[in-house]
């Protein structure tokens, strides 16, 4: 499996421009834009409520300045931006790639491999505890696509310090 480099968010609030400040508490929210998703940074006094539309949602906060950690966005709004990306759109790299990563955060687990009716290999991904599963096309990608697959998934998935509050993505958020 190839590893990824991971991009910094913006830290910038969606609705005013104004650039978060160290130890600032904000919104993530992942929304449906046209042909792919868009992520979108609130600070909390522009934060209203959950959009409609949103795949999910998650609380984050800028770290120090000196902090090089980066963080995936909470398990329930991978699976959400995995779930959405599968039932809304054809099979491509990126979604075999964050399929590997939620198996390897143990969000999912491998099943046997399969060969569906027009003769591609899948992937079959298991919900642990249930009887849920997914079948995802096997496309790897090649060196010319991990840049934007990097790019894709950093922009979207990818926060500068762990979620401090891991909310459901279908649950409307308190702010405290």
């Amino acid at each position: 499996m190839v590893e990824y480099d991971v991009h910094r968010s913006k830290r910038r609030c969606s609705t005013t421009d104004r650039l978060f400040e160290p130890g600032e508490r904000y919104v993530s929210v992942l929304v449906e834009a046209g042909d792919g998703y868009a992520r979108h940074d609130y600070c909390l006094e522009q934060w209203k409520e959950l959009s409609l539309e949103s795949i999910g949602w998650w609380y984050s906060r800028v770290p120090e300045k000196n902090s090089k950690q980066v963080y995936w966005a909470p398990n329930d709004v991978l699976l959400a931006y995995f779930e959405h990306m599968l039932e809304n759109q054809p099979p491509s790299t990126t979604l075999f790639v964050l399929g590997i990563a939620l198996v390897r955060r143990k969000v999912l687990k491998m099943g046997p491999n399969e060969i569906d009716d027009d003769g591609v290999n899948v992937m079959v991904l298991e919900v642990p505890n249930s009887e849920k599963m997914y079948r995802v096309p096997i496309c790897e990608p090649s060196p010319e696509e991990i840049s934007t697959i990097q790019a894709e998934l950093s922009e979207q998935l990818f926060t500068d310090q762990a979620s401090d509050i891991r909310e459901s993505s279908d649950t409307t958020p308190e702010l405290s």
